[in-house]
């Protein structure tokens, strides 16, 4: 009994250290593979004389296998900040956190998915027109509610809001209705569950992300607060003019605007136990059964983005197909900012991406693919990238053209433009505008949100301001009326 108890000890230290060393080989050949990502995305950005920093991570079940980073500095061989340790903002990627925040509540028994508005937070809606008994968290969190609160979305994520009882009143404000209860991707249901969540259980939803899922991850520099950073090491968004000139950076979120749809700054490495928990299905978070709510589709969908043929949606992540490939993603953008997250759960591996100059929406995406193809022994990855080469330079090209909507030049000070300078104050529930002078510019405020003015018709008073996260807002002055789209403010005297 002892001679066999020994003998299968021995197999199974055989079989493990067998494992081990494919598992090294293969991280090795990877290696040898993925120094031809370096070596393109560099090339990449001297061609399009670009700005901004760009990061890039391949995580496979042991966790980072594989990081580039690269901004201006580097090109130009001079010391940079920027390192795995560098917090930049993930945008949208947040709502795979909030579904796998409201998933773990549901396995430890704590809330229920498949209750209503009705039964958590009854007074959350109050227009007819919704039936908050038949709007489910799940149908929430999976953009299947019918309905999508405009002035909500705009409020939360990037205007502000004055309390409680202001975003309360705007989550029932300017709702539009879509009776079908199909897949319509808005920011609105997250937001809402993350209320309900604070209803339940009496404390911010980013105080339970903290506890329930950053400290389980060892995630040490991530955080849902912008207050929780020296805000100048955050890696800022850069928005160019034609000329190639910075036309300015930064990231203008506050910690109120940093929302369960888009609210979370973290770091490669911090983003690469993320990844690698999901590419395992590890316990630290969930039970194993559990994570089949998060990784396969609970509604279906149909659209293409980029390159991947989007078909259904979880609790948090897109599902869709790539090279024949079921692949999760979960991307991010915000202004200039674009963030990319994926993982291939057959192949056990994954991509951060991310980039913030305003041209290069499409480079995460581009790259990450390149990365993926130089580990498919089934795939040219120079033909497949010369090819998807192509949609980048099309989108690239379209942003320039309509950064030349922005004139080169800020509205200068003078007494004709003065006269601009004051609050303007809506009658639906908007916040409050303030147009100021600084120094021989003028800045204008919506809200938490600023941005510089820029002429589009000086005579007609026609401007155009490149608020972060808008790409260009428009709006005229007459009369002491300010227009912007379909709001309208009134000049306060």
């Amino acid at each position: 009994m002892y001679f066999k108890k020994n003998i299968l000890i021995v197999i199974i230290l055989i079989i493990l250290q067998c494992t081990n060393a494919q598992s090294q080989k293969n991280d090795s050949e990877f290696t040898t593979k993925l120094s031809k990502v370096n070596e393109k995305t560099k090339s990449i950005y001297k061609e399009y004389k670009m700005y901004g920093d760009f990061i890039i991570g391949v995580i496979n079940e042991q966790g980072l296998i594989h990081s580039y980073l690269l901004n201006k500095e580097a090109i130009e061989g001079k010391k940079t900040s920027l390192t795995k340790d560098s917090p930049f903002y993930i945008a949208s990627h947040t709502k795979a956190f909030t579904g796998t925040l409201l998933k773990i509540m549901e396995d430890q028994n704590q809330i229920d998915l498949n209750k209503t508005i009705a039964d958590y937070y009854p007074e959350l809606i109050q227009d007819e027109r919704i039936d908050n008994k038949s709007i489910s968290i799940k149908k929430l969190l999976t953009h299947t509610s019918g309905f999508v609160s405009a002035m909500f979305q705009l409020k939360t994520s990037f205007l502000g809001y004055q309390d409680q009882g202001d975003l309360l009143a705007s989550a029932s404000n300017k709702i539009m209705i879509d009776p079908s209860g199909r897949f319509r991707y808005s920011n609105t249901g997250p937001i809402l569950t993350s209320m309900i969540v604070e209803k339940k259980f009496g404390t911010s939803w980013k105080n339970i992300m903290k506890a329930v899922v950053f400290k389980r991850l060892g995630m040490t520099n991530t955080s849902a607060n912008v207050s929780d950073f020296n805000n100048n090491k955050i890696r800022p968004a850069v928005h160019k003019n034609e000329n190639n000139g910075i036309l300015k950076t930064g990231l203008y979120k506050t910690d109120q605007t940093m929302t369960a749809a888009g609210g979370v700054i973290s770091t490669l490495n911090d983003l690469s136990k993320w990844l690698k928990v999901n590419i395992n299905q590890d316990n630290v978070l969930l039970s194993k059964g559990a994570w089949k709510d998060l990784h396969e589709p609970l509604v279906k969908q149909n659209r293409n983005y980029f390159t991947y043929q989007r078909h259904g949606y979880s609790l948090g992540w897109d599902i869709a197909t790539y090279m024949k490939d079921t692949i999760l993603t979960r991307f991010g953008g915000w202004g200039e900012i674009s963030f990319h997250a994926s993982f291939i759960p057959s192949k056990k591996l994954g991509i951060i991406a991310y980039s913030n100059d305003d041209r290069a929406a499409g480079l995460p995406h581009l790259i990450a693919n390149y990365a993926y193809n130089l580990m498919n022994d089934n795939v040219d990855a120079e033909k497949v990238f010369s090819e998807e080469k192509l949609i980048f330079d099309k989108a690239f090209k379209k942003t320039i053209e309509d950064l030349k909507r922005i004139p080169n030049n800020y509205l200068s000070a003078s007494g004709f433009n003065d006269e601009i300078i004051g609050k303007y104050k809506n009658d639906e529930g908007w916040p409050e505008i303030i147009i100021k002078k600084e120094a021989d510019y003028y800045i204008i405020n919506w809200g938490v949100l600023p941005g510089v003015i820029y002429p589009l018709n000086e005579a007609q008073r026609d401007y155009v301001s490149p608020f972060s996260g808008f790409m260009g807002r428009r709006f005229q002055i007459k009369e002491n009326i300010l227009k912007t789209g379909s709001i309208i403010y009134k000049k306060q005297n």
